[in-house]
């Protein structure tokens, strides 16, 4: 799609600027993505060629690595991460992996099975970041912000879906389509007090959940320790 191609072009631009300055290099500062170096090739050679990738992966919930063959649908890069969307052999919906978890990947002869149509920004349009919910439709979520937050997220969207809904002097309601997910409440407690969760209710429950949560790690005995 043409974001790939804005990339790629605004990429090669950058090296080549580089290379013609390369004074410049020590100040010009980029985040590192780790997991991009070392299967990224074999992956995107495996889409283009319709082939099953057959995966030996290093889960953080397993004692040990387990290898399986999967079907893979669509990369996609998310807090320094790149992530594989994938269909695999025995297991149920979608899944998504993270390549810097990845022990091995062999690229099968296996053609690789992909919906007709399937389209990758279609088919994250209703998420925010890289957690999926299969069948989970997405809610109307509403947010309210602060004054100053509220130009930092008409400058970035959380979502293409944002549309501010109601705008005073002191804070900004936002509405959202989306499917709230672990990500999604992750951004929200990351900006702090500046964003309050209005709806749905138990969206808003288990934010709350959240903040109790992180109370307890600064409080003994009910005295803040401050």
């Amino acid at each position: 799609g043409s974001g790939i191609h804005t990339w790629l072009l605004e990429s090669m631009s950058l090296s080549n600027l580089l290379n013609e300055s390369a004074d410049m290099r020590s100040r010009i500062l980029f985040d590192k993505v780790p997991s991009s170096s070392k299967w990224l090739t074999a992956i995107i050679n495996a889409m283009r060629d319709g082939r099953v990738l057959r995966m030996t992966y290093q889960s953080f919930r397993s004692s040990a690595p387990n290898t399986f063959e999967t079907h893979p649908y669509c990369l996609k890069v998310f807090r320094q991460r790149w992530y594989i969307l994938a269909r695999t052999s025995g297991k149920e919906g979608l899944r998504i992996y993270s390549l810097d978890r990845v022990v091995n990947i062999e690229v099968l002869n296996t053609p690789l099975l992909l919906p007709e149509g399937f389209d990758a920004s279609e088919f994250f349009s209703d998420y925010f970041g890289i957690i999926i919910g299969n069948n989970v439709k997405p809610s109307i979520v509403e947010i309210k912000a602060t004054a100053e937050q509220s130009k930092y997220l008409e400058s970035l969207p959380l979502h293409h879906s944002q549309e501010a809904i109601e705008v005073t002097p002191e804070y900004t309601i936002f509405r959202y389509r989306i499917v709230p997910t672990f990500d999604l409440k992750q951004e929200i407690l990351s900006r702090g007090a500046t964003l309050e969760v209005l709806s749905p209710k138990w969206f808003r429950e288990e934010v709350i959940t959240e903040i109790r949560l992180m109370m307890k790690n600064y409080t003994i005995k009910n005295n803040l320790d401050l």
